[in-house]
């Protein structure tokens, strides 16, 4: 998951977190998102309630932590995968 791409899927230009666009990306449902981040299903579908601080933060909450774990995904593959491949290699080569 491409962490930039990500957070421009799901965070609004008004810097909102968008609940649907947050499930879709997620593929979840939003009853799936509510009962995850722990909130309501009304906080999760109606864009007042969605907008609220409360609501705001625990969905901030929940895409910093899913930003932050494919950042270190994607870090330790990266950096894991040419190392696995040039050790295969070598030992074809040997």
């Amino acid at each position: 998951m491409d962490n930039t791409g990500f957070l421009h899927q799901v965070i609004t230009d008004e810097g909102f977190v968008a609940a649907n666009a947050l499930a879709k990306v997620l593929h979840i449902t939003q009853n799936d998102l509510a009962d995850v981040t722990g909130l309501s299903r009304d906080s999760v579908s109606k864009s007042s309630r969605c907008k609220t601080k409360s609501t705001q933060a625990r969905l901030r909450d929940t895409v910093e932590i899913i930003n932050r774990v494919s950042a270190g995904r994607a870090n330790s593959s990266a950096s894991l995968r040419p190392m696995s491949i040039q050790s295969i290699n070598h030992l074809r080569h040997d």
